[in-house]
């Protein structure tokens, strides 16, 4: 059995190095390159290679990040059990001896489920994970794009997931795009690499409705975050209809979020263990963000900072 782990480790090391290689300059615009499935993480270590985290919080703690002996939570969870915590990765694995988290919420959490399961950890809230990455383009190259696309609406449709499709009303979501479009001179929708993959006609209709789809990138790929800090940055504002990581992200990065409170739901391809989510926290999110407006305000800020962390260098709107 080990030497199986063993072996399946090495393999899956050896696929990723030659993906990270094949695609660390690939930026955002070429959405169908990057969508690639065979774009896996190291068995076994996928929480802490996801998404580029481990190497923001290398940068923000200011060393090298373990990967025996360290471990990260890959988001943003609303979840206020302490019993589900084990189910969004390996916080108990023996070898563990410090878990990131983004916000002190959730990091009240973890350590409650530590203290139930009689486990030593140290709990390390960093906050928001994309402050600990560098831009994917230069500055110069980012000031082009800029010019080119003018002021920039960025959307960020409800993702699919590992076993879920997402499913939303897409012309629904395209006319209340038209209603505050004429405020913007390009609209960018950001989707997840498997809704690149597996929902081609939704690419269809935004494209044919005048729309730019980007993509970060593959959930493994070691630059998702920094091509994320590029488009946010890019944007005047980030339009949602579903909660994701990318709300805290945008308002760190003083930039206002809109949430379309729009019908939306997961179609379950396989029983997969998900953590319950607090419903009244969600509420507040949406309820926080309803409002069309280029104001991010103290009210805004402090939840997220509950969630997401704190940062330095917010210019409150």
């Amino acid at each position: 059995m080990i030497l199986r782990k063993l072996f399946y480790l090495i393999k899956s090391s050896v696929i990723y190095a030659y993906f990270r290689h094949k695609y660390r300059r690939v930026d955002y615009f070429q959405y169908k390159k990057l969508a690639d499935k065979r774009f896996v993480a190291p068995s076994g270590l996928s929480a802490a290679f996801v998404y580029g985290n481990y190497k923001a919080v290398a940068k923000l703690k200011g060393s090298k990040f373990n990967f025996l002996r360290e471990y990260i939570e890959h988001g943003v969870f609303f979840d206020s059990n302490p019993a589900n915590v084990k189910l969004l990765g390996y916080p108990d694995r023996p070898l563990i001896k410090r878990i990131y988290t983004h916000g002190y919420e959730r990091k009240r959490v973890i350590e409650e489920f530590l203290k139930n399961n009689n486990l030593n950890r140290q709990v390390i809230a960093v906050g928001p994970f994309i402050k600990g990455v560098d831009h994917f383009k230069t500055e110069e190259e980012l000031a082009l794009i800029k010019k080119k696309y003018g002021k920039i609406l960025l959307v960020y449709p409800l993702h699919s997931v590992e076993g879920a499709v997402a499913r939303y009303d897409l012309d629904d979501l395209l006319c209340k795009i038209d209603e505050i479009r004429n405020t913007f001179d390009s609209v960018f929708v950001c989707l997840y690499w498997k809704d690149i993959l597996d929902s081609p006609e939704y690419i269809t209709k935004y494209e044919d409705h005048g729309c730019v789809v980007v993509t970060n990138g593959h959930r493994s790929d070691y630059m998702f975050l920094n091509r994320q800090k590029d488009l946010i940055y890019l944007s005047d504002m980030v339009m949602t209809n579903g909660i994701g990581t990318y709300i805290g992200y945008s308002i760190c990065m003083n930039r206002p979020v809109y949430f379309y409170d729009q019908t939306a739901r997961y179609e379950r391809l396989i029983q997969t263990p998900a953590g319950r989510d607090n419903t009244q926290e969600i509420e507040k999110c949406k309820q926080l963000f309803k409002d069309f407006s280029f104001e991010i305000t103290d009210e805004q800020i402090r939840f997220i900072e509950k969630h997401w962390g704190t940062w330095s260098e917010i210019r409150r709107s």
